[in-house]
């Protein structure tokens, strides 16, 4: 998928059905919370996604009209939900590259993704958002 994400005559909507197939099929997982957590972010299905998509969007080019597409954000938006503990995995990717996120479209990255960092709102992803860039 990352491969498919760079490719130059990539056809999207293809490219997203994909993403969504992988997210449908791993939304239910069970999450393993550890110190290997970036790892396992980085090699779990649902976190390749999300490094696809952002690959995509920057070979896309569309990072420079300052938004994010609506593909990518709905993906995004998406990850971004408390309810499934699997998500956490597309988390630490997104927290990998929330600086370009928030560079592009600062109302999407403070309202979905900033809480990430604040340790008096959410423990429980806390850790993994703050190795994601580390990490990176």
């Amino acid at each position: 998928m990352f491969s498919f994400s760079s490719a130059i005559n990539c056809n999207k909507d293809i490219f997203f059905k994909l993403i969504d197939i992988v997210l449908d099929k791993h939304i239910g997982d069970k999450f393993q919370d550890d110190e290997r957590i970036v790892t396992r972010a980085i090699n779990h299905p649902v976190g390749k996604s999300v490094e696809a998509i952002i690959n995509w969007w920057y070979h896309d080019h569309s990072y420079t009209e300052r938004m994010l597409p609506v593909e990518v954000k709905n993906v995004l938006d998406r990850m971004c939900e408390p309810d499934n503990d699997i998500c956490r995995f597309g988390r630490v990717i997104i927290s990998a590259s929330l600086i370009q996120l928030y560079n592009v479209e600062p109302e999407w990255a403070s309202r979905r993704a900033l809480h990430f960092f604040d340790w008096d709102h959410n423990d429980i992803d806390d850790l993994p958002a703050f190795f994601g860039p580390v990490n990176s």
